[in-house]
C-alpha cells in the first residue's frame, strides 16, 4: 500500500520495490505487466536496478514482448552507472550477439569492468574466455586466476572447472 502511494508520487525506489513485489508476487498478486510498468517508471528516473530488471524482462519476454535491442539499451544505461550486473549482461550480449552485433572486444571490455568489481559471473566467464582464447589470447594460467577469484566469490561453476583441471593434471 505504501510503496504504491510513494510510487504513484514518483519515487523511483518505491517504483522499483513495487515492481519487484509484482514480479515475485510478494504481498500482491503476481503481475508481470504491472512489474514492467513500475520498472519503466523507475528506469526513466535512472534507477539502475530497475534498468537491469527491465533489460532482463525484455531479454526473456516477462510482461512484455521479447526485444533484445531494448534489453541491451537498458543494460547499457545501468552499465554506464557502473553496475556490475549490467556490465556482465552487456558483455554476454556482445559475446552471444543478442540485441547487438557479436563483438568479442566489447564482450571482454564489459566483462572486465564487472570483474573489476568482483562479479563472480564475469570472473567465471573471463576465465572461460582465456581458457578458450575467445576475444583474448589463450592463457590457461590467466583462466585459472579468474576461476579462482570467481570461486572465492561463490561461483560453483568456477569451482567445478578448477576441480576438473586438478583431475586432468593428476591423470
Amino acid at each position: 500500500k505504501y510503496w504504491r502511494l510513494a510510487a504513484d508520487q514518483g519515487l523511483a525506489e518505491a517504483q522499483f520495490s513495487l515492481a519487484n513485489a509484482y514480479f515475485d508476487g510478494e504481498g500482491v498478486e503476481k503481475d508481470l505487466v504491472l512489474a514492467v510498468k513500475y520498472w519503466i517508471m523507475a528506469a526513466d528516473q535512472e534507477h539502475g536496478g530497475a534498468q537491469i530488471n527491465l533489460g532482463m524482462a525484455y531479454r526473456i519476454g516477462y510482461g512484455v514482448l521479447k526485444n533484445e535491442v531494448l534489453a541491451v539499451k537498458y543494460w547499457r544505461l545501468a552499465a554506464e552507472q557502473g553496475l556490475a550486473e549490467a556490465q556482465f549482461n552487456l558483455g554476454m550480449a556482445f559475446h552471444h550477439g543478442f540485441g547487438v552485433l557479436k563483438n568479442e572486444d566489447q564482450a571482454v571490455k564489459y566483462l572486465r569492468l564487472a570483474a573489476a568489481q568482483d562479479d563472480p559471473n564475469a570472473l567465471n566467464n573471463l576465465g572461460d574466455f582465456y581458457y578458450e582464447g575467445q576475444g583474448v589470447e589463450q592463457d590457461q594460467d590467466q583462466a585459472i586466476q579468474y576461476w579462482k577469484r570467481a570461486a572465492e566469490k561463490g561461483s560453483a561453476a568456477a569451482e567445478e572447472k578448477l576441480r576438473q583441471l586438478e583431475g586432468q593434471m593428476a591423470d
